[in-house]
């Protein structure tokens, strides 16, 4: 008898076990020897048809083969894996083991495979039928995954490349690959100064891409002036417990797992350096957006707040600047305590101490302690936060421009210091991306260590040349500012004497007319008894000539009478 059947389209395979779950893999030092990755596959044909992959090979059917295969990421073309005896994975063999549901479970042996990205997939081939690709393969989604099994190393040496740092500036160990940053940190770090030792908690660690960064946090109550000029030793890795790993859980070599270096805080002035740090400032009112950093003032209203809070005289000394949001009701902004302002000019007299041996670190601790109620009255009761709408974190000491070159590393230093931290910046590993870096690198260590770097003494006369002469218009700089100083103090003298002068011949001009009005009223008082002497002499004057001319009448009149009777 003869019957009629349809063409099947190649039998599929799918991923199965933890790749199906997880969607990736990791083969790492953790994982168990040898390096193997175990993949597992399902049959769906097994549960339809009750049919094996070997039995669905010739004569019975169609399939060749059932492979697992690998190729790097970024690469085409696709490699058969191997088993751990060197074979090609091929799940259809008669040596595999399949399950009555279907599974199958092989291990691939990575040997010889460089670290990195890979993609892995589990397909059938079939005999060609001459039609559709789906009759001749079919294929499951792609995995990808990682292998590292390499230990992560220390890279070159500890930045910046100088013996002396400033208090509170970072310094950073650059590494060969990425570092596991997940918090908490699975590392120790240890400063020692002296006796005194400061764990993770006191110090500002910051993990990211192939380095980690080790600054003092002097918000913690570290005091600078009892630094500087200090050896000390820093230990990073496994002191106490945990270590150094990259992303992908390789832990340092126990070899290596502890990173020591030693330097020494340099020689600074600290009455004429700037204390930087950052302030979160809660807005009650407003909410934090674009709107509001560019149009509610908030720099002139934290400066004024600052100003307050501290107890300083003036806001000359206290700059806010960068301000961003760092939530809706948060802004953060960076805030420079500064001894000298961009002229030069001393702004520690508006510090609040007469005697002018206040530093700006003085002024930051004055700041903590009443942000954080630790300042007392005359009777010794602490005394509430003044303003607790704003926190202070991440306190450096920022060197005047005078102090600087201390501070800056040699000619011969700068190229290698600079690539240095173009690979620590770097998130990747040290792959093709990093090759023109890395020649540039090794290029500079031959020439050093070969003594060919071209013209390096007429660069360092050059350099030191540059210094002289900014040292020296420093100098003159300095000097115009003290003039410029006393020019502005004698202007205000002058101002002040002048205004005095002024008030003075006012009060002068004052008593002048007071005393010309009293003579006013004096000689009023003069004119006025003349002439009342006058009238009264003249009522005299009256008198007497109504008398004499009465005295006449009468004679005349007797005279007449006497004449009349003697007729």
């Amino acid at each position: 008898a003869q019957f009629l059947k349809w063409l099947e389209p190649c039998p599929p395979i799918k991923f199965a076990g933890d790749l199906k779950r997880d969607q990736s893999f990791l083969i790492n030092q953790q994982s168990d020897e040898p390096k193997l990755l175990t993949v597992t596959v399902f049959n769906p044909n097994a549960s339809k048809q009750n049919t094996s992959l070997k039995q669905m090979k010739e004569p019975n059917g169609r399939l060749e083969n059932a492979n697992l295969s690998y190729r790097k990421a970024g690469e085409v073309t696709w490699n058969v894996a191997k088993n751990t005896t060197g074979g090609d994975i091929d799940y259809s063999l008669d040596s595999v083991y399949e399950d009555n549901f279907g599974y199958s479970t092989l291990e691939w042996n990575p040997k010889g495979l460089m670290d990195g990205t890979y993609e892995i997939l589990i397909e059938t081939r079939c005999a060609d039928v001459g039609g559709s690709d789906e009759f001749s393969f079919t294929r499951d989604e792609i995995i990808t995954g990682v292998i590292d099994l390499s230990a992560p190393e220390q890279y070159g040496e500890v930045l910046p490349l100088r013996d002396d740092v400033i208090v509170g500036e970072e310094m950073v160990v650059v590494f060969t690959e990425p570092l596991d940053c997940t918090p908490p940190l699975s590392f120790d770090v240890q400063v020692t100064v002296n006796q005194l030792v400061l764990k993770k908690e006191n110090l500002l660690v910051i993990c990211e891409g192939r380095k980690i960064g080790i600054q003092l946090d002097l918000s913690a109550g570290i005091e600078p002036s009892q630094l500087v000029g200090e050896q000390f030793t820093v230990e990073l890795g496994k002191i106490d417990a945990g270590s150094i790993k990259d992303i992908h859980g390789n832990p340092m070599s126990p070899l290596k797992s502890t990173i020591k270096f030693s330097r020494k805080f340099g020689d600074l002035d600290l009455s004429s350096s700037t204390t930087r740090l950052l302030i979160n400032r809660a807005l009650l009112d407003n909410t934090c957006d674009n709107f509001a950093l560019e149009h509610l003032h908030l720099e002139a209203h934290i400066t004024s707040e600052l100003v307050s809070t501290i107890g300083l005289e003036s806001e000359e000394a206290i700059v806010v600047r960068d301000l961003y949001c760092q939530n809706m009701n948060t802004v953060g902004a960076t805030v420079d305590i500064k001894a000298k302002d961009d002229n030069g000019l001393e702004t520690r007299r508006f510090l609040g101490n007469g005697s002018g041996d206040v530093t700006t670190f003085d002024v930051y601790r004055k700041l903590r302690d009443t942000l954080t109620g630790k300042i007392s009255d005359a009777n010794g009761r602490r005394l509430v936060s003044f303003n607790p709408k704003i926190v202070a974190h991440s306190v450096r000491i920022i060197p005047h421009e005078g102090d600087m070159a201390k501070f800056e590393t040699s000619v011969g230093d700068r190229e290698k210091e600079e690539l240095m931290y173009q690979i620590a910046s770097s998130s990747e590993d040290m792959v093709a991306s990093d090759d023109e870096v890395l020649r540039k690198l090794e290029k500079y260590e031959a020439e050093l260590e070969n003594g060919f770097i071209d013209n390096l003494n007429k660069e360092k006369e050059s350099y030191f040349f540059a210094l002289e002469e900014r040292l020296i218009k420093q100098r003159d700089m300095e000097i115009a500012a003290l003039k410029k100083e006393h020019s502005l103090e004698f202007e205000e003298l002058k101002k002040q004497r002048e205004a005095k002068f002024e008030k003075t011949n006012k009060e002068r001009q004052l008593e002048f007319e007071v005393i010309e009005e009293g003579f006013h009223k004096l000689e009023g008082r003069s004119n006025f008894v003349d002439l009342k002497e006058m009238f009264m002499l003249q009522g005299i004057a009256v008198l007497i000539g109504c008398s004499v001319a009465t005295i006449g009448l009468y004679f005349l009149f007797t005279g007449r009478h006497a004449a009349i009777a003697a007729s």
